[in-house]
């Protein structure tokens, strides 16, 4: 698998795709739901992922769970964010 979208009321999904795909080159994530909180397991990830697609429907993930996600993408290259901002 080299490209993968998903769309998820979960952030835990992600370091789980990314320890079940290597391969995985691009991925596109979809967070919706005003009401999720990052909880990250203990997972030694080191992915190779090297393009990342990130949209957060409310705008409401704090900036230190978005750092916390991306340490498991060391090698990233490119990253397009989209945040709403809902009144």
């Amino acid at each position: 698998l080299r490209w993968l979208s998903i769309c998820s009321r979960e952030m835990i999904v992600v370091p789980l795709v990314l320890s079940s795909c290597p391969n995985l080159h691009r991925l596109r994530v979809e967070i919706f739901g005003d009401h999720h909180r990052l909880t990250l397991p203990t997972l030694h990830i080191e992915h190779r992922l090297k393009h990342l697609i990130f949209a957060d429907s409310y705008g409401s993930l704090p900036i230190d769970d978005l750092r916390s996600l991306l340490s498991y993408m060391p090698l990233i290259e490119t990253i397009e964010f989209t945040f709403a901002d809902i009144s």
